[in-house]
């Protein structure tokens, strides 16, 4: 089964595949022989059906055939699970697209396919499948095979995962990358106030130097003044690395000069 919504690790830069079966179970000769022979042939399904047969519903068997896939996936027949999950998934049901395009990402039976792993999950993210989202805003967070990174579309996607998930932690490694060609984008959603990026804090003295680093060798890059807002990212000992909400700068501030705060226009 796809893990839907995976751990994290700190380490911004690595791509996060979760841990699973290994990944190719069968040659991709087997594979395909299987796909032939599960695969209901073009054109032959109204031939199959009797006359007077009313066709079973796909969303009626969904279910079991997702649950049929998950335990292929689980002993490791993965050639099994894509042929099961295919079906339904060309039919229109977001799990399965999900789970096709899990499989193309991690190689499960199939040469890895960043490329395919995307058309899957837009599929599945066309109809709110909260999952697929935070698969491709972590894929184009990353960028993957083949695959350019894209920051800003790594955004759009993580904005529509489910809050519960891992999504507010890769928003906040995007905006402490600093890159200037998002700057304008990131200070939007800083001062949109979103609960899910994390904790707000406000200046608590008339001035604050944020720092290029956790201390005061390092070079100053702004000054801020007292109740300006900045977003925390990280902390190291008793300095803060922080967003200023105003611009989306990244710097560092001692955590004498800084006091909790709500954040602007933040959700219920």
């Amino acid at each position: 089964m796809p893990a839907p919504r995976h751990a994290i690790k700190q380490d911004q830069n690595a791509t996060a595949r979760p841990s699973g079966p290994r990944r190719t179970a069968r040659p991709l000769g087997i594979l395909l022989l299987g796909l032939l022979a599960l695969l209901p042939p073009s054109g032959s399904s109204a031939a199959a059906q009797a006359p007077n047969e009313p066709a079973a519903p796909i969303q009626g068997t969904a279910a079991m055939t997702g649950e049929k896939a998950r335990q292929a996936m689980a002993a490791g027949d993965f050639a099994e699970a894509y042929c099961l999950w295919r079906r339904p998934a060309d039919a229109g049901d977001a799990e399965a697209q999900f789970a096709i395009g899990w499989m193309y990402h991690n190689g499960y039976g199939l040469s890895i396919d960043d490329a395919r792993a995307v058309e899957w999950w837009r599929r599945a993210a066309s109809q709110g499948h909260a999952d697929a989202h935070f698969a491709l805003g972590n894929l184009f967070r990353t960028g993957g095979k083949d695959l350019p990174r894209d920051r800003n579309l790594a955004i759009d996607h993580l904005l529509k995962a489910d809050p519960d998930s891992d999504a507010g932690l890769l928003l906040r490694g995007i905006i402490a990358e600093n890159h200037a060609s998002i700057r304008a984008r990131i200070a939007a959603l800083l001062q949109s106030g979103d609960a899910r990026l994390g904790s707000y804090l406000r200046v608590d003295a008339a001035l604050a130097n944020l720092r290029a680093g956790p201390g005061t060798p390092h070079p100053i890059l702004a000054t801020l003044q007292a109740d300006e807002q900045v977003l925390e990212l990280h902390r190291e000992g008793r300095w803060h690395r922080v967003a200023r909400t105003a611009d989306g700068l990244v710097g560092w501030i001692h955590e004498s000069l800084l006091a909790k705060a709500a954040p602007t226009g933040a959700r219920p």
